[in-house]
């Protein structure tokens, strides 16, 4: 839903700009769910939280993609779609195995009686659930960081050399036609 609206504002930012803010929105929005864990506010909190978190991470992840492809030339954009798919995967993967140690182990610490039996308890939630959100917090907050950061360089992307010939070129057994 975020995609048209950062394809419309797009050309109006500078193109490491729109993913800082993204991070940056995305941040708030966990940290409004950080506050609906922890102030016990209304259903429409966790809401508004859900709403712009997930606005935040639809317009980094948009920009993000277009920051990536605008500098790979056009003959490599199956490749860098690739590997960006499988670090994203993986990322998403690795972070909800991340999110079930910490709430595991918050668990386990609370009352040893493991996750199975403390997760209809709202008390014993809430402190995992905050932790969660801080690591999140962090982790949108570094996002932003390295995406601004990234704005003061260009990418250095070596041009295809017309002269090499292609492998066919030198194979001997094989004519041109």
């Amino acid at each position: 839903m975020t995609a048209p609206l950062v394809g419309r504002v797009a050309g109006r930012f500078p193109p490491h700009r729109l993913p800082v803010i993204g991070g940056l929105v995305l941040a708030a929005g966990l940290g409004l769910l950080m506050a609906y864990f922890t102030g016990g506010a209304a259903p429409v909190v966790l809401f508004a939280a859900l709403v712009v978190s997930g606005f935040g991470n639809g317009l980094f992840h948009t920009a993000e993609l277009t920051v990536i492809m605008s500098g790979i030339p056009s003959n490599r954009f199956g490749v860098a779609g690739g590997i960006r798919s499988v670090l994203f995967n993986s990322s998403q993967s690795i972070g909800t195995a991340v999110v079930l140690l910490v709430l595991g182990a918050w668990f386990d610490a609370a009352g040893g009686d493991g996750l199975s039996r403390r997760i209809g308890d709202p008390a014993a939630v809430e402190p995992g659930f905050v932790v969660v959100c801080v690591l999140m917090i962090v982790c949108a907050l570094g996002c932003a960081a390295m995406s601004a950061r990234a704005g003061r360089f260009t990418a250095v992307i070596p041009t295809p050399v017309h002269d090499v010939p292609d492998v066919v070129d030198t194979d001997p057994h094989i004519t041109k036609r």
